[in-house]
């Protein structure tokens, strides 16, 4: 079940596993795109026989994913990667977090973007 979609509030306290596994008839893992990026590259990638490794993801917003031991840390409520949401502004600008000032609300390609826009330069998708 979904729980804290700041991002998709449409989702909150969806079971999308239950869901996904009902239509594809077979049992399914989900796992955050950062953890399963940095699981991906410990597998396959520059991770590659590498006990311990932190994973950085830029996009809509910033995330991390954090092998150790060979396994995924998810930490408390699965927020050990969250990098994101660290603030690095105080009273910085708001975010969906409930917290203000957070690194992705100040650095992440939405936020450049953003930026962007704001200063009356041209953006491309």
């Amino acid at each position: 079940v979904v729980v804290g979609s700041n991002n998709i509030p449409q989702l909150e306290g969806v079971p999308v596993r239950a869901e996904i596994e009902a239509l594809l008839q077979t049992p399914v893992i989900l796992e955050n795109d950062a953890n399963a990026a940095a699981l991906g590259e410990s597998w396959m990638g520059a991770g590659q026989g590498v006990a311990d490794q932190i994973l950085i993801t830029l996009g809509t917003g910033i995330g991390g994913g954090i092998i150790s031991g060979g396994r995924v840390l998810h930490g408390y409520r699965g927020m050990a990667g969250e990098i994101g949401h660290m603030t690095v502004v105080p009273n910085g600008n708001p975010c969906a977090c409930g917290n203000s000032g957070c690194l992705e609300k100040h650095a992440s390609a939405t936020a450049i973007k953003s930026t962007a826009l704001l200063m009356g330069l041209p953006v491309t998708e």
